[in-house]
């Protein structure tokens, strides 16, 4: 669980120390009124703004890092993302948000600052708060996310841990690609940011009626956003949220928590589970219904698309169809499975006076299974990460000679190679190096 130093140290993205509650929202309906919307872009002062909100009394503020500890909340917003800027799927409507959103008082930041428009338009009754920052001073904040969320390291460890830091990797580069102007790259969110800044408080200037609406700097303080909320002043000051510090430091311990994610299953799965759990993974899932490919067989994993399988459990990467274990079994289920993957013991006729018992020919364990192009499927399965963590290491060390910043230090870099290769000299009992 998260502590009191947790949040003090990083905000609301503390919560990633919460257990994750497992919610799924869909068809979900409103149980408190959402009565104050800011619509700033990130880095203007959201998580100050969360704070904010959560003093002066709202239930749940809203913010990115709400989905931390409800990482199945991604699933939604990729999907009403993907139909809002991609053009497939449905747009999502008053019942979508009431499901998401249905717990909340008052949003702040991505995903919700892509839905302005439908947010004002879906909640009359509620006001809305535009933080605008000098554009060169959030630009510089801007950036300096940017070069964290575009890192290739941490888009990396996200797909080896595709149920947590998948997720919320997934929803955060869809958030900081629109807001960067559709960028693609570093470079091209340097060029372009400023310009999708101006479009974002330009539209909202245009579409919220002006009694509605309250252009605020956080500079203000209370007087001002109590004032236009009907809040009476707090006791305590104004707070102040340093997000430059930190987002970079949540990047740092969420990495480190996918590692730690990434070892548990690497473990767990080159553990005495073996064969039958070999042969789960291949077997077709829902993928194979859409005709696509799973990429476990395949070369180095492609980067994530974000088409969702339905019905397909624990069964994608990001929203790329990915086989993984089945539910782990209990020691005893793993024991009677192994049993059954071993040859049987040649049944003799029962001794007579004349012909004395044959011996029993001894129990041998079958080899893992083939795969059609003759290799096995632990062999394939630790080339396959093997792989995609040598480029990982190539596109870290190239980031940092040229000086830029990595999300996961050297200790813990060393860490996800024993989790993926395994220990020197383990002989396969841990990592990706068993067999």
């Amino acid at each position: 669980m998260a502590t009191e130093a947790d949040f003090k140290r990083i905000g609301n993205y503390a919560r990633m120390y919460n257990r994750d509650q497992n919610i799924d929202r869909r068809g979900a309906h409103r149980t408190v009124p959402l009565e104050a919307i800011c619509l700033g872009y990130s880095r203007t002062g959201t998580l100050t703004m969360q704070a904010a909100m959560s003093i002066l009394g709202y239930p749940s503020p809203y913010h990115f890092s709400s989905i931390y500890d409800n990482v199945k909340d991604a699933d939604m917003w990729l999907e009403a993302v993907d139909a809002k800027f991609n053009g497939r799927g449905t747009m999502p409507d008053k019942a979508f948000f009431d499901g998401v959103l249905g717990h909340v008082g008052a949003v702040t930041d991505a995903p919700c600052n892509l839905f302005a428009e439908e947010l004002v338009n879906f909640y009359p009754e509620a006001k809305i708060v535009l933080v605008e920052r000098d554009i060169d001073s959030w630009f510089a904040s801007w950036m300096a996310l940017c070069e964290s969320a575009y890192n290739p390291v941490l888009s990396v460890i996200a797909q080896f841990d595709p149920y947590w830091l998948g997720r919320i990797a997934s929803l955060g580069g869809a958030s900081t690609r629109i807001q960067a102007g559709y960028a693609g790259t570093v470079e091209q969110a340097r060029v372009r940011s400023k310009a999708a800044y101006r479009h974002h408080y330009r539209d909202i200037q245009e579409f919220v009626p002006a009694k509605r609406l309250l252009n605020f700097k956080l500079s203000d303080g209370w007087g001002p956003l109590c004032r236009f909320l009907n809040k009476d002043v707090p006791d305590e000051p104004f707070p102040h949220e340093n997000e430059t510090r930190a987002n970079r430091q949540g990047f740092k311990e969420v990495g480190m928590i996918g590692i730690k994610h990434i070892a548990s299953n690497a473990i767990i799965f080159l553990s005495a589970v073996g064969v039958p759990v070999a042969a789960a993974l291949w077997r077709p899932c829902e993928a194979s219904k859409v005709g696509t490919p799973c990429p476990m067989m395949s070369e180095p994993l492609p980067l994530p698309s974000r088409q969702t399988i339905p019905e397909c459990q624990s069964c994608h990467l990001m929203g790329t169809p990915l086989h993984v274990p089945p539910p782990i079994p209990t020691r005893r289920q793993a024991a009677t499975a192994r049993a059954s993957e071993v040859e049987q013991p040649v049944q003799q006729p029962q001794a007579t006076d004349s012909q004395p018992q044959a011996a029993h020919r001894p129990l041998k364990p079958k080899p893992p299974q083939k795969l059609p192009d003759g290799s096995d499927i632990f062999t394939k399965y630790d080339a396959a990460r093997g792989a995609i963590f040598d480029n990982a290491r190539a596109e870290r060390n190239k980031v940092q000679s040229q000086g830029g910043a990595v999300p996961i230090d050297d200790q813990g870099w060393l860490r996800l190679e024993e989790s993926i290769r395994g220990k020197p000299g383990d002989n396969g009992e841990q990592g990706g190096g068993g067999q």
